[in-house]
């Protein structure tokens, strides 16, 4: 079984939305992969990966049904919510794609040739 980053608490620590905890469990899911396929897997106890998860996954609801509202740091009244939490989720992808120490991720090279990578001295 795939544990998640983020849990349906963390999500409506974001935001307040009339959901079922099945739905926001579908978003938290896409929202994993997303995470998954842009970083890599990650470990479930980083917290930053689970603030990540539960705003991709927030984000996703909000524009999913307008009417939610949003709550937290990122509540309605600090102005465009989804500007907010698109800033915030760059920032960390940008973190974890340039750290280098924070995420292992394989070549993306299916082959090298190692006679083309060290050729032979003449």
């Amino acid at each position: 079984m795939v544990v998640p980053y983020c849990t349906v608490a963390d999500v409506r620590r974001y935001v307040h939305t009339s959901l079922s905890d099945s739905d926001i469990e579908y978003e938290i899911a896409i929202s994993d992969s997303l995470i998954d396929r842009r970083l890599g897997t990650q470990s479930s106890s980083d917290k930053v990966i689970t603030k990540l998860s539960a705003l991709l996954s927030a984000r996703s609801i909000k524009m999913r049904q307008p009417t939610t509202i949003a709550i937290g740091e990122y509540s309605e009244a600090h102005g465009d919510v989804i500007k907010a939490m698109k800033a915030d989720i760059e920032e960390i992808f940008t973190l974890y794609e340039t750290s280098g120490g924070l995420i292992f991720r394989g070549s993306q090279y299916r082959y090298i040739d190692e006679d083309t990578r060290f050729p032979e001295d003449p």
